[in-house]
Protein backbone atom coordinates (compact mmCIF):
# COMPACT_ATOMS: atom_id res chain seq x y z
CA UNK A 1 0.00 0.00 0.00
CA UNK A 2 1.57 3.26 -0.99
CA UNK A 3 2.17 6.12 1.95
CA UNK A 4 -0.49 9.04 1.41
CA UNK A 5 -2.94 6.97 -0.88
CA UNK A 6 -6.31 6.90 0.82
CA UNK A 7 -7.55 3.10 1.13
CA UNK A 8 -9.46 1.91 -1.29
CA UNK A 9 -11.84 -1.38 -1.49
CA UNK A 10 -8.91 -4.09 -2.33
CA UNK A 11 -6.71 -2.52 0.88
CA UNK A 12 -9.93 -2.83 2.93
CA UNK A 13 -10.58 -6.98 1.45
CA UNK A 14 -6.68 -7.37 1.95
CA UNK A 15 -7.08 -6.43 5.86
CA UNK A 16 -9.90 -8.24 6.46
CA UNK A 17 -8.54 -11.11 4.76
CA UNK A 18 -5.39 -10.79 6.90
CA UNK A 19 -7.35 -10.24 10.53
CA UNK A 20 -10.03 -12.60 9.98
CA UNK A 21 -8.85 -15.50 7.82
CA UNK A 22 -8.22 -14.75 4.61
CA UNK A 23 -9.97 -17.92 3.04
CA UNK A 24 -12.35 -18.20 5.69
CA UNK A 25 -14.82 -15.68 4.20
CA UNK A 26 -13.79 -16.42 0.14
CA UNK A 27 -17.22 -17.44 -1.44
CA UNK A 28 -15.39 -19.67 -3.61
CA UNK A 29 -15.40 -23.26 -2.48
CA UNK A 30 -13.88 -26.49 -3.66
CA UNK A 31 -17.48 -27.68 -4.46
CA UNK A 32 -17.87 -24.58 -7.13
CA UNK A 33 -15.11 -25.01 -8.57
CA UNK A 34 -15.56 -29.10 -9.02
CA UNK A 35 -18.92 -28.39 -10.57
CA UNK A 36 -16.81 -25.62 -13.08
CA UNK A 37 -14.29 -28.58 -13.55
CA UNK A 38 -17.14 -30.81 -14.68
CA UNK A 39 -18.60 -28.57 -17.46
CA UNK A 40 -17.60 -29.67 -21.46
CA UNK A 41 -13.95 -28.57 -22.02
CA UNK A 42 -13.52 -26.15 -24.88
CA UNK A 43 -11.16 -23.91 -26.13
CA UNK A 44 -14.05 -21.30 -26.41
CA UNK A 45 -14.89 -21.88 -22.64
CA UNK A 46 -11.24 -21.36 -22.16
CA UNK A 47 -10.94 -18.57 -24.00
CA UNK A 48 -14.21 -17.23 -21.64
CA UNK A 49 -12.54 -18.22 -18.58
CA UNK A 50 -9.32 -16.31 -19.35
CA UNK A 51 -11.14 -13.42 -20.63
CA UNK A 52 -13.26 -13.59 -17.16
CA UNK A 53 -9.73 -14.40 -15.08
CA UNK A 54 -8.07 -10.88 -16.65
CA UNK A 55 -11.33 -8.78 -16.66
CA UNK A 56 -11.87 -9.44 -12.82
CA UNK A 57 -7.75 -8.63 -12.52
CA UNK A 58 -8.73 -5.43 -14.46
CA UNK A 59 -11.93 -4.87 -12.55
CA UNK A 60 -9.97 -5.78 -8.80
CA UNK A 61 -12.72 -8.06 -8.11
CA UNK A 62 -10.71 -10.67 -6.03
CA UNK A 63 -13.38 -13.30 -5.23
CA UNK A 64 -14.57 -13.51 -9.36
CA UNK A 65 -10.91 -13.94 -10.19
CA UNK A 66 -10.52 -17.01 -7.36
CA UNK A 67 -14.07 -18.40 -9.37
CA UNK A 68 -11.21 -18.87 -12.30
CA UNK A 69 -8.68 -20.97 -10.73
CA UNK A 70 -8.03 -24.41 -10.62
CA UNK A 71 -8.26 -26.58 -7.09
CA UNK A 72 -4.45 -26.74 -7.13
CA UNK A 73 -2.80 -23.76 -9.30
CA UNK A 74 0.88 -23.56 -9.86
CA UNK A 75 2.23 -19.79 -11.21
CA UNK A 76 5.88 -19.44 -11.92
CA UNK A 77 7.69 -16.46 -12.67
CA UNK A 78 10.87 -18.27 -14.45
CA UNK A 79 13.63 -18.06 -13.98
CA UNK A 80 12.76 -16.48 -9.99
CA UNK A 81 10.67 -18.92 -8.32
CA UNK A 82 6.91 -19.90 -7.52
CA UNK A 83 3.71 -19.82 -5.96
CA UNK A 84 2.05 -23.86 -5.81
CA UNK A 85 -1.20 -24.53 -3.81
CA UNK A 86 -4.51 -22.73 -3.91
CA UNK A 87 -3.71 -20.77 -0.91
CA UNK A 88 -0.69 -19.75 -1.90
CA UNK A 89 -1.80 -18.69 -5.32
CA UNK A 90 -4.42 -16.69 -3.63
CA UNK A 91 -1.93 -14.81 -1.54
CA UNK A 92 0.21 -14.10 -4.31
CA UNK A 93 -3.22 -12.18 -5.62
CA UNK A 94 -4.01 -10.55 -2.73
CA UNK A 95 -0.49 -8.78 -2.01
CA UNK A 96 -0.81 -7.56 -5.78
CA UNK A 97 -4.23 -6.18 -5.82
CA UNK A 98 -5.34 -3.37 -6.98
CA UNK A 99 -3.92 -4.48 -10.28
CA UNK A 100 -3.19 -1.68 -13.03
CA UNK A 101 -6.27 -2.44 -15.71
CA UNK A 102 -3.63 -1.62 -18.83
CA UNK A 103 -1.99 -5.20 -18.02
CA UNK A 104 -4.95 -7.44 -18.02
CA UNK A 105 -6.30 -5.60 -20.96
CA UNK A 106 -3.41 -6.19 -22.92
CA UNK A 107 -3.97 -9.40 -22.14
CA UNK A 108 -7.50 -10.13 -23.30
CA UNK A 109 -6.08 -8.23 -26.43
CA UNK A 110 -3.82 -11.04 -26.94
CA UNK A 111 -6.22 -13.74 -26.27
CA UNK A 112 -7.87 -12.89 -29.57
CA UNK A 113 -4.32 -12.14 -31.69
CA UNK A 114 -3.22 -15.62 -33.12
CA UNK A 115 -0.17 -13.78 -34.27
CA UNK A 116 0.64 -14.38 -30.46
CA UNK A 117 -1.78 -16.84 -28.84
CA UNK A 118 -0.51 -20.67 -30.01
CA UNK A 119 -3.30 -22.96 -28.56
CA UNK A 120 -2.05 -26.10 -27.39
CA UNK A 121 -4.56 -29.00 -25.85
CA UNK A 122 -4.70 -28.13 -22.55
CA UNK A 123 -2.37 -24.91 -22.79
CA UNK A 124 -1.82 -21.13 -24.29
CA UNK A 125 1.38 -19.79 -24.88
CA UNK A 126 1.47 -16.13 -25.17
CA UNK A 127 4.76 -14.66 -27.46
CA UNK A 128 4.01 -10.91 -26.85
CA UNK A 129 7.99 -9.91 -27.14
CA UNK A 130 8.09 -10.97 -31.17
CA UNK A 131 5.15 -7.87 -31.29
CA UNK A 132 6.56 -5.58 -28.59
CA UNK A 133 5.77 -2.28 -29.81
CA UNK A 134 1.35 -3.57 -29.71
CA UNK A 135 2.10 -5.03 -26.54
CA UNK A 136 4.48 -2.81 -24.57
CA UNK A 137 3.71 -3.88 -21.05
CA UNK A 138 4.32 -7.70 -21.52
CA UNK A 139 6.95 -6.65 -24.24
CA UNK A 140 9.56 -8.74 -21.94
CA UNK A 141 7.67 -11.69 -21.55
CA UNK A 142 6.39 -14.91 -23.08
CA UNK A 143 3.54 -16.64 -20.79
CA UNK A 144 1.76 -19.80 -20.75
CA UNK A 145 -1.32 -20.58 -19.24
CA UNK A 146 -2.08 -24.58 -18.20
CA UNK A 147 -5.83 -25.54 -17.95
CA UNK A 148 -7.61 -28.12 -15.78
CA UNK A 149 -10.94 -28.63 -17.06
CA UNK A 150 -11.74 -25.01 -18.60
CA UNK A 151 -10.23 -23.44 -15.18
CA UNK A 152 -6.74 -21.41 -15.21
CA UNK A 153 -4.63 -24.09 -13.39
CA UNK A 154 -0.96 -22.21 -13.65
CA UNK A 155 1.18 -19.20 -15.18
CA UNK A 156 4.30 -19.29 -16.06
CA UNK A 157 5.58 -15.94 -16.75
CA UNK A 158 8.81 -16.64 -18.62
CA UNK A 159 11.14 -12.95 -18.16
CA UNK A 160 13.43 -12.54 -21.14
CA UNK A 161 15.09 -9.38 -19.62
CA UNK A 162 18.32 -10.09 -18.24
CA UNK A 163 18.50 -7.21 -16.34
CA UNK A 164 14.80 -7.36 -14.86
CA UNK A 165 15.92 -11.40 -13.56
CA UNK A 166 18.63 -9.74 -11.85
CA UNK A 167 16.68 -6.79 -10.34
CA UNK A 168 14.05 -9.50 -8.99
CA UNK A 169 16.01 -12.26 -7.71
CA UNK A 170 17.57 -9.43 -5.88
CA UNK A 171 14.88 -7.83 -4.83
CA UNK A 172 13.65 -11.50 -3.47
CA UNK A 173 17.45 -12.01 -1.63
CA UNK A 174 16.53 -8.67 -0.21
CA UNK A 175 13.12 -8.80 1.21
CA UNK A 176 13.47 -12.94 1.90
CA UNK A 177 11.03 -15.04 0.77
CA UNK A 178 8.88 -14.34 4.41
CA UNK A 179 7.38 -11.55 2.65
CA UNK A 180 6.39 -13.37 -0.40
CA UNK A 181 4.17 -16.06 1.93
CA UNK A 182 4.29 -19.09 -0.39
CA UNK A 183 6.52 -18.34 -2.53
CA UNK A 184 9.78 -21.06 -3.18
CA UNK A 185 12.52 -19.43 -5.36
CA UNK A 186 14.38 -21.02 -7.74
CA UNK A 187 18.12 -21.71 -7.62
CA UNK A 188 20.04 -19.25 -9.67
CA UNK A 189 21.82 -20.69 -12.71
Amino acid sequence: MAKGRPLGKADVLYWECVMTGFLDDLKVTRSMQLERLREPVSRQARIDNMIEHMQAEHDNEFERLAATISPDPCWNLHPIGAWQGWESVLRMYHANFPFAPEGPLEMIKGVHDPRVAMWGEDHVLFHMAIYADEYPLHRNLTILIKFQGNLVQGETVFLTDENLIAFMRNHVKELGTDKFEGFVPFPAA
